[in-house]
């Protein structure tokens, strides 16, 4: 026998192997309905995409409570002559073995997309979920499935339509087309 050997019996070997994956069963349940951790806007006149990575904002673009939208009120009517934005939620990335995600930095990936219209004249902002054949769908579809409302445009939740309207606002745009 080695000298300074640590002898562990087999019932310690278990309990250690049994709170390791319980360990890491933890950390890979709970990022199964992390909130959203990023918002990029891009399209209508804007010279770039919007980066939107502040909590408060954030709190109000969960993606799984729907706290964007405002469910309380029925469909909107399609605002064609609005301008229009695509709106990308990005969440935790948890695939790759759960080791790595319990050490590494959380990367983000793009799990869902709408489309929004902002009225500045009314104070109001329109959110269309892309239905079935639409562009973004699949994707969507992969996250959270809200067959109520896809397909059609909504309205987005007050708070949540300033908090955008804001940020598209303070951010560079193009000029309008002569």
């Amino acid at each position: 026998m080695k000298k300074n050997a640590i002898r562990v019996s087999p019932g310690f070997r278990a309990i250690l192997l049994l709170g390791i994956c319980a360990t890491l069963s933890i950390a890979a349940s709970a990022s199964a309905k992390e909130p959203t951790r990023k918002l990029i806007i891009s399209g209508g006149r804007l010279a770039h995409p919007v980066e939107i990575v502040d909590p408060a904002t954030l709190a109000l673009s969960d993606l799984f409570a729907g706290n964007y939208l405002d469910t309380a009120r029925h469909a909107a009517p399609e605002p064609r002559r609005l301008p229009q934005y695509e709106v990308s939620f990005y969440l935790p990335d948890d695939r790759g073995n759960a080791l790595e995600r319990l050490f590494a930095r959380t990367r983000l990936y793009r799990a869902y997309v709408v489309r929004l219209a902002l009225d500045s004249a009314q104070h109001t902002a329109y959110v269309y979920l892309p239905g079935d054949g639409d562009t973004w769908s699949a994707r969507n579809h992969g996250v959270i499935i809200r067959s109520e409302l896809e397909g059609h445009w909504t309205y987005a939740s007050d708070a949540w339509a300033r908090r955008i309207s804001d940020a598209i606002r303070h951010a560079k745009t193009r000029a309008a087309p002569a």
